[in-house]
C-alpha cells in the first residue's frame, strides 16, 4: 500500500514537472517576423506583440517522420497514458482510503466497546475476589467450629464413659457396702426374733 502511494506521488510529481515544462513559455527562437510555428498545433503564432506582415512566413518542413519527432510523440503519449493511469490509481487510492477510514472508525468503536466490556469484567472479577475472600473466611470459621464440635463430641464421649465408669463403680461399692449391712440386718432380725420368742 505504501509503495503504491509512493509511486503515485512520484508520478504526480513527474507529471507536474513535465506539464510545467510543456506549458511554460519558451526562451525565444522566434523568426524575423517575431513568431514561430507551433508543431503540435500546426499553427504559426507571434510573441511580444509581433506584427502581422503581408509576408507569410515560410512553412517549416514537416519532420513528423523523423526519429526524434516520433520519439517525442511516443514519449508524450506514454506520459499521457501514465498520467491517466495515475489519475485512475489516485481515484482508487482515495476510494480505498475512504473505505479504510470507515473500517478504522468501525474498528475503533468496537475496540472502545470491548474496552468498556473489559472494565466491566474487571470490576466483576474484583467483586468476585472480595466475595471469594469472604467465603474463604467463613469456611475457615466453620472448619474451626467443626473441629471444636468434634473436640466437644469426643470430650462428651469421654465424659459419658467416665460417668458410666463412675456409676458402675458406685453401684459396685454400694452393692459391696449393702451386703454386709444386709447380713447384719439379717443377724439382728434373727436376734430379735429369738428374743421375742
Amino acid at each position: 500500500m505504501k509503495s503504491l502511494v509512493k509511486k503515485t506521488c512520484y508520478f504526480i510529481f513527474l507529471l507536474l514537472i513535465m506539464s510545467t515544462y510543456v506549458v511554460s513559455a519558451h526562451s525565444g527562437r522566434t523568426d524575423a517576423n517575431g513568431g514561430h510555428w507551433d508543431r503540435k498545433a500546426g499553427t504559426y503564432h507571434y510573441h511580444n506583440g509581433g506584427s502581422s506582415s503581408s509576408v507569410k512566413p515560410k512553412t517549416p518542413q514537416n519532420n513528423s517522420n523523423s526519429p526524434a519527432a516520433n520519439e517525442s510523440t511516443n514519449k508524450i503519449n506514454e506520459l499521457s497514458s501514465e498520467r491517466d493511469r495515475l489519475k485512475n490509481d489516485n481515484i482508487k487510492f482515495q476510494t480505498e482510503t475512504t473505505r479504510l477510514k470507515q473500517n478504522n472508525d468501525s474498528l475503533s468503536m468496537e475496540i472502545n466497546t470491548l474496552k468498556e466490556s473489559i472494565k466491566s469484567l474487571e470490576s466483576t472479577i474484583e467483586e468476585l475476589k472480595i466475595k471469594n475472600t469472604e467465603l474463604e473466611d467463613k469456611l475457615s470459621e466453620y472448619e474451626k467450629r467443626e473441629e471444636a464440635f468434634d473436640s466437644s463430641e469426643s470430650r462428651e464421649m469421654e465424659l459419658k464413659t467416665a460417668l458410666k465408669n463412675t456409676k458402675s463403680q458406685r453401684n459396685m461399692s454400694i452393692g459391696f457396702s449393702i451386703l454386709p449391712l444386709m447380713g447384719l440386718l439379717g443377724t439382728l432380725y434373727k436376734l430379735f426374733k429369738n428374743k421375742s420368742i
